[in-house]
């Protein structure tokens, strides 16, 4: 799957949870994720698109979930092995 910039874009930012921080950034045609601990960023890996909302890590059960209210997007949700394990709310 391939999709609009516009797309994209309304997925990038900051992602909170109450140990870290998740940060979306668009790189050409992909999503990157970075984990943030303590203002410090840690592992990074690229996000590749499954729908327009939901994105997997190559080479492991993982999805990102994003949804919206309206047309803003406002919570990301990390599922492994299809149960939910993290849900993140966007800054």
């Amino acid at each position: 799957v391939e999709l609009p910039d516009e797309t994209l874009n309304q997925y990038v930012g900051d992602y909170i949870l109450p140990d870290r921080v998740v940060n979306i950034k668009k790189e050409r045609k992909l999503l990157r994720v970075t984990d943030i601990n303590d203002g410090k960023p840690g592992w990074t890996k690229e996000l590749f698109p499954e729908t327009d909302s939901t994105f997997y890590l190559n080479y492991e059960n993982v999805v990102y979930e994003f949804l919206k209210k309206g047309s803003t997007v406002t919570t990301l949700n990390i599922y492994e092995n299809g149960k939910r394990i993290e849900e993140a709310i966007k800054k």
